[in-house]
């Protein structure tokens, strides 16, 4: 009896484990590829056009194909709201997390980052008439959003201030980001002209 009840409790955590290896991804079909994805452990549901509950986390065991309008109800841990989806064409899925080292050094720097700036840009759907929502994702650790109007930032998975339009101040110096969300146009630099005196 009491190897059933050791193996038991050692396959729920293996379960447990491999839950915890997976994250959602979801793929949006249009006239460009679009994906975005979320950490392990983000709540979702998914509602059809009529509002009828279709799945929620742990029921995704292989793709959905969507063909016809659905919501996707996103929670993300990382923040307090939540990301809304109105896909007509596309699918949802689970990925398996391909686990790198992407830890923060003692001096505060994301190690991936070597001194060469690159970007992931991603447009949504906004709530606010012909405007378009915008999520920067850089490789030295910053995340910047612009959602329905409001502009917030993380730096190394802490959040931090967004002044004015709009500036960021991180350790190499200030991110300085232009967004115009009728026209999609965005600009960043990062003036490290105070780190140089």
């Amino acid at each position: 009896m009491k190897a059933l009840l050791i193996i038991s409790f050692l396959l729920s955590c293996l379960i447990g484990v491999a839950q915890d290896k997976e994250y959602l991804t979801i793929e949006l079909e249009g006239g460009q590829k679009n994906e975005v994805s979320y950490p392990p452990g983000t709540e979702y549901y998914l509602f059809d056009k009529q509002g009828n509950f279709v799945l929620a986390e742990g029921d995704l065991n292989e793709p959905f194909v969507i063909n016809s309008q659905h919501t996707l109800i996103v929670s993300p841990k990382y923040k307090k709201d939540t990301d809304k989806f109105v896909i007509r064409a596309g699918r949802i899925l689970m990925k398996e997390l391909e686990v790198t080292d992407s830890s923060v050094s003692d001096s505060g720097q994301n190690d991936n980052y070597n001194g060469q700036l690159t970007v992931r840009k991603e447009y949504f759907d906004s709530n606010l008439q012909g405007q378009r929502n915008l999520l920067l994702v850089f490789n030295n650790g910053l995340v910047f959003r612009y959602f329905d109007g409001e502009a917030r930032a993380w730096y190394n998975n802490d959040e931090v201030t967004v002044e004015g339009e709009f500036l960021v101040e991180i350790p190499e110096g200030t991110a300085k980001i232009s967004y115009n969300p009728f026209s999609g146009e965005t600009w960043w630099v990062i003036d490290d002209s105070e780190n140089n005196k």
